[in-house]
């Protein structure tokens, strides 16, 4: 393995889910490279100057930022990561200021990058239309599961079944029509659907509205080593979202060997493939037939069971990080 020593690795990023977990499973595969850190919040508004007055100090040549963290001024080789464009697409999430460093940081980074990862072909094209950049630099380049998603284990058990959803409050999410849809679905009333995450405050209000107070629950957060066995217990796996740049639960769900029902929308069936029962995110009334089909067809179960776990076998961490050091040997 060609040593990355000359690289440095921006470990600001690293944290337990989401982008911060990406960070960490690339960091830990590439031993050589050198890791970059500082007191700096890099969610703060002045990071991309503290960055670029720090890679200065330290006479950077090549940087390779995991998240959406470039340096403002660099003069060096940079290869930044753009796992979506959540806060331009997506109107709730939107503000005048990510606004601003979307359009004058991001995409002023995406030009001057050596390369632009993303991890699918749906948000290859996306990052290249938005910033005007030769597609050629654009890399799709797959993310893994952890090799603790496998259909062996120990599985949740409780005194009900139970249908999981792994997601968070935010709007794009899209759980205010998964909340009507199970209620609406015609199966049997001891089944529930487990959210991961802390309700939000206006959760009570739809549970209320649809009544199903008694049907819902919130797990909390749920540690990593034990989401494996949440995916193995539940009858299904059901992931409505609007938007994602890939969509890690669903594929973490097919690997542990759950059946999985999800939206049809951006890059979630380039990920899935014909291992899942799609749904469009915006119709409850599909969402809820979707659900009922597959709850009330054990063979059906079996089937997306075996698609998804075949279909999980190729994703791994380790194939994502050999693809990526492929192109920083070439820094």
């Amino acid at each position: 393995m060609k040593s990355l020593k000359h690289i440095y690795f921006d470990t600001r990023a690293i944290g337990e889910h989401g982008i911060g977990k990406c960070a960490q499973e690339i960091y830990k595969r590439l031993p050589t490279i050198t890791p970059f850190h500082n007191q700096h919040n890099p969610t703060s508004a002045l990071d991309c100057i503290r960055l670029s007055w720090a890679l200065w100090r330290l006479q950077a040549k090549f940087f390779y930022t995991p998240g959406y963290n470039p340096p403002l001024f660099f003069k060096g080789k940079l290869v930044i990561t753009v796992h979506d464009l959540n806060h331009i697409d997506r109107p709730e999430q939107a503000s005048f200021l990510k606004t601003i460093y979307y359009q004058f940081v991001l995409k002023r980074a995406c030009k001057k990058a050596a390369y632009v990862l993303t991890s699918s072909t749906y948000f290859k094209k996306r990052v290249t239309d938005w910033a005007n950049i030769p597609s050629e630099k654009v890399l799709a380049i797959p993310i893994g599961a952890d090799n603790i998603y496998t259909p062996d284990g120990e599985k949740l058990q409780l005194d009900y079944p139970y249908i999981l959803c792994v997601s968070n409050r935010r709007p794009h999410k899209n759980e205010a029509r998964l909340i009507e849809a199970f209620a609406k679905a015609n199966i049997n009333s001891e089944i529930k659907l487990i959210f991961s995450g802390n309700p939000a405050p206006e959760s009570a209000i739809l549970l209320a509205k649809y009544g199903v107070e008694n049907r819902i629950l919130f797990a909390g957060i749920i540690p990593e080593a034990q989401l494996p066995n949440y995916y193995r217990g539940a009858i299904a796996f059901v992931f409505p979202s609007l938007y994602e740049g890939f969509g890690l639960p669903p594929l973490e769900a097919m690997a542990c060997g759950c059946p999985v029902v999800a939206s049809n929308s951006t890059s979630i069936p380039e990920v899935c493939g014909d291992a899942v029962l799609y749904f469009d995110p915006l119709n409850t009334l599909e969402m809820s037939e979707k659900i009922t089909e597959v709850i009330n067809n054990p063979m059906l179960q079996l089937t997306l069971k075996q698609r998804g776990i075949d279909k999980a076998k190729e994703y791994s961490w380790d194939n994502t990080v050999v693809s990526i050091q492929q192109y920083l040997n070439k820094l």
